[in-house]
């Protein structure tokens, strides 16, 4: 999308990303949530996985695909855990996942075991039709362990790679530099704290994300149509 088409709705739209992960978002709220996205046609939405079933069930048949979170929100669960949380995901219709890569096995030198872990659950996602999403709990990484991260992601064949610190806001674009770098724009960069202005997203967009999370969209929805 061309920086000169930001202001056009469903340009704009589509690079959306609805979260509904807040720990209190309880089932009823949830599927409300997919439905307000449905009305919008905001590509995808990321759900608890105790709500992926429910998701599915609301969306099929929609322009909006189901997403969730895997290994979250710290990445450090056994990659056999992981796998099977992708498993079930993948088994009940979601086509997008945002997994949580584990960095301690890079702080730890230990850089196959991070390899695999990534690429376990990029595998079952491509055999799956389903894109991956890696996310870096970047805070904790020297640029020299956040560029390995970034090559391997890129590397195992990621669609998507966020920086982020875990489970707090966080400038992502701190670390964007060292991201783009290591990528070389083979795969996209994808904002995991919520966007929630449209300033906000013009400004991430014009120094180089191309998808945007968004915990509130109304708000967000909002802040477009009033800066138009």
């Amino acid at each position: 999308m061309e920086i000169e088409n930001c202001f056009d709705f469903e340009h704009w739209i589509s690079t959306i990303e609805y979260h509904l992960l807040s720990r209190e978002m309880t089932e009823k709220e949830t599927i409300a949530g997919c439905k307000q996205a449905v009305s919008y046609h905001v590509p995808v939405v990321c759900v608890k996985p105790c709500y992926v079933h429910q998701s599915v069930a609301v969306l099929r048949g929609t322009d909006t695909k189901a997403a969730t979170v895997i290994g979250y929100p710290f990445g450090d669960l056994p990659t056999s855990i992981k796998a099977k949380e992708t498993k079930l995901a993948l088994t009940e219709g979601v086509l997008e996942l945002n997994m949580v890569a584990n960095t301690s096995l890079l702080i730890d030198g230990n850089d196959g075991s991070f390899k695999k872990d990534i690429e376990s659950i990029c595998c079952l996602a491509r055999m799956n039709g389903a894109l991956l999403n890696v996310i870096i709990n970047s805070g904790f990484l020297s640029n020299e362990l956040l560029r390995k991260a970034a090559e391997y992601s890129e590397k195992i064949g990621a669609a998507w790679l966020s920086p982020s610190t875990g489970i707090d806001e966080t400038n992502e674009d701190e670390f964007l530099p060292i991201i783009k770098e290591a990528i070389d724009g083979k795969i996209n960069v994808k904002t995991m704290t919520s966007v929630e202005s449209f300033d906000t997203w013009l400004r991430n967009y014009e120094l180089g994300f191309r998808r945007f999370a968004t915990k509130d969209l109304g708000i967000l929805i909002k802040s477009f149509e009033k800066d138009q």
